[in-house]
């Protein structure tokens, strides 16, 4: 029950991101796992 409340959690942070923000706080996002990923892996 945990997952499926946390699966409609994202894909509702998904589509309000999507639709009212143009995806800025998911692209945000992606850029600093990125920028993590890199530091991580040298």
């Amino acid at each position: 029950m945990r997952y499926v409340v946390g699966i409609c959690l994202v894909t509702g942070f998904l589509i309000w991101d999507g639709g009212y923000n143009q995806g800025r706080y998911l692209d945000s996002g992606v850029r600093e796992l990125r920028h993590i990923l890199s530091l991580i892996t040298g």
